[in-house]
């Protein structure tokens, strides 16, 4: 094998390994809004009239916008039909300790949200697949099925 052959090979062994570093430390960025498309739960669709899931970590509700910071990512919605504007929800992404009990891991493409109450613990699983934001919440220690939540993002302008 000649000398100039085998710098090539080398050279784009070190680029792809360098390549796959990058891309395995890259997070996915849920910033944007978001408009309820699906409401599952477990095999049942159910109304996207009123699609809150109690307890769950987030809620985007019919439609949502995301900001996300490297600490931090807030879920802002619309005011409800009667003009009652619904809290901000942020949770910490860079490892603080939140007062209300939840906990946060964004691990490349995938957001867990784990919070717990007196006796149940609700886990929220948010995963963007292009323009789909997929919302799976469960409540351990319930018989209760999993919700799942699909939205799409809107248009800027929309």
């Amino acid at each position: 094998m000649s000398r100039r052959l085998m710098m090539t090979m080398t050279a784009l062994l070190v680029l792809a390994e360098g390549t796959r570093i990058v891309y395995a430390q890259q997070k996915t960025d849920f910033s944007g809004t978001w408009k309820l498309m699906e409401y599952r739960y477990g095999d049942k669709v159910m109304s996207t009239k009123n699609p809150i899931v109690s307890g769950a970590p987030l809620n985007c509700g019919v439609q949502c916008t995301i900001t996300q910071t490297a600490e931090s990512l807030t879920v802002s919605r619309k005011p409800s039909p009667s003009g009652e504007t619904p809290r901000g929800e942020s949770v910490f992404l860079d490892g603080r300790s939140m007062a209300n009990r939840m906990t946060a891991t964004l691990a490349g493409p995938v957001l867990r949200l784990t919070q717990a109450f007196a006796h149940i613990t609700v886990t929220q699983t948010v995963v963007r697949e292009g323009n789909k934001l997929i919302m799976v919440t469960t409540v351990a220690e319930s018989p209760t099925a999993p919700y799942s939540l699909t939205y799409e993002r809107s248009p800027v302008g929309r």
